[in-house]
């Protein structure tokens, strides 16, 4: 995965979070970019995902090692969710 891919990648995890946003059990979640971890549902495992997902995008250095189960897993795990809802 180059850097191209890597903004793709990112960009979809922003993506997600600002949709979960727009819910009122998530609307004021501290947002996960900030990595502070304050305040009301900062340890929302679903959340947390993202963020940890974000931080390895980041620091990866190796893409040729990169697994997909490592980067779809919160995304799968929102569609699993029984918190979350389809439109």
């Amino acid at each position: 995965m180059d850097a191209r891919q890597a903004n793709i990648l990112v960009g979809e995890t922003a993506a997600v979070v600002t949709a979960m946003r727009q819910n009122s059990k998530w609307a004021m979640v501290p947002r996960y970019m900030d990595g502070n971890g304050a305040g009301p549902g900062a340890d929302d495992p679903l959340f947390e995902k993202f963020r940890t997902l974000r931080k390895r995008i980041l620091t990866w250095a190796e893409w040729g090692d990169m697994r997909p189960n490592v980067f779809l897993e919160p995304f799968l795990d929102i569609v699993r969710s029984v918190e979350t809802s389809g439109p």
